[in-house]
């Protein structure tokens, strides 16, 4: 999905596409992955409730803290971006 939504904005921008693994967007694509599973380990009926070490208020506090830092650290890793070129 994240390299698919890359190559339309570089198709937009006449760039060429990243079809090359050296061109993927791979910060985006580690940083999709990370806020997919803690926004799905935060909801009410996460399969993660049946373990007995899984704390459903610590989930949502951990989605919190997973997005203010994805935040933080985007403009260190992404500097292969359509955005900034």
């Amino acid at each position: 999905m994240v390299w698919g939504l890359y190559a339309a904005r570089a198709r937009q921008a006449n760039r060429p596409l990243p079809a090359s693994l050296a061109a993927w967007p791979k910060w985006e694509m580690v940083a999709a992955a990370i806020a997919y599973a803690v926004w799905a380990a935060a909801l009410p009926a996460s399969p993660l409730g049946a373990f007995s070490w899984f704390n459903q208020a610590a989930a949502g506090v951990m989605a919190l803290i997973a997005s203010m830092l994805l935040g933080v650290f985007a403009p260190v890793f992404a500097s292969n971006t359509l955005a900034n070129k």
